[in-house]
């Protein structure tokens, strides 16, 4: 009996190891990065990483909140996700690709010319929208709380399949900025059940861990705070009463 059971022992324990190699692990993260206090509109790309052996999916959802410093935007932001297209889709491109949401006669508000992005900041390659199969439906909503905030809900539903443990473009945030520097940070938000998640084709949903971002506008962290001016002054103190001792003791009696 135990030389019999041993063989279905072994067909289970390779059944356990192929379903947890199976698993998905599903990470969304968003671009950080630092750009002069300039007129225009900056581009902040959103990640996936994808690794396990399910890399077929049929729904992928997305929830973000942004929020800026006073006089920082100039107007609401724009999103665009990936058409999951069978032809590579231009993503971060230098100079830079207007990115305007997909519905009807959408038009981009900002120019090329005055658009930057990581790829242009860095001088790296190209970083192409994830392709797919061209049999997706896309949601894209910019919900404005205020002038300074709001909420971003992106949605694509249909044969997405993506590329184990690579980092994939999927969607790009375009923000018009006055110019006046401060930061603008990017939040993914956990407000509902499956915010952050891919779907496969058997309906299991894998909650993405995320990592936010932002964009840092001009270099304002050279300017010493009211607390590091502080610490200044007390140095400085420090110095002059050293120097101040040494020259007493120096002195003759």
């Amino acid at each position: 009996m135990g030389r019999r059971s041993f063989p279905v022992l072994i067909l289970a324990l390779i059944a356990v190891f192929l379903t947890i190699g199976a698993q998905a692990q599903v990470s969304f993260w968003a671009e950080s990065a630092a750009v002069p206090s300039t007129p225009g509109c900056v581009q902040v790309g959103l990640f996936l990483n994808v690794s396990g052996m399910n890399q077929s999916w049929q729904t992928l959802a997305a929830t973000l909140d942004y929020s800026a410093g006073p006089g920082v935007l100039s107007g609401v932001p724009e999103v665009h996700i990936s058409s999951f297209s069978l032809m590579l889709e231009p993503g971060l491109t230098n100079p830079a690709t207007p990115q305007p949401p997909h519905f009807a006669g959408a038009m981009s508000s900002c120019m090329p010319a005055l658009t930057t992005n990581s790829v242009i900041l860095n001088g790296g390659m190209p970083i192409p929208f994830i392709s797919g199969m061209g049999q997706v439906m896309v949601s894209e909503n910019v919900n404005p709380m205020s002038m300074n905030s709001g909420r971003i809900t992106l949605m694509a539903g249909g044969a997405i399949t993506t590329r184990p443990m690579q980092d994939q473009l999927f969607a790009i945030v375009t923000f018009p900025v006055t110019g006046s520097a401060g930061a603008i940070r990017l939040d993914f938000s956990m407000a509902t059940p499956g915010s952050n998640a891919l779907i496969d084709q058997m309906m299991m949903e894998f909650p993405a861990m995320t990592r936010s971002g932002g964009v840092a506008l001009g270099d304002s962290r050279s300017v010493p705070t009211l607390s590091e001016w502080g610490l200044i002054a007390f140095a400085g103190g420090l110095l002059l009463s050293a120097l101040f001792l040494l020259r007493r003791r120096s002195i003759p009696s």
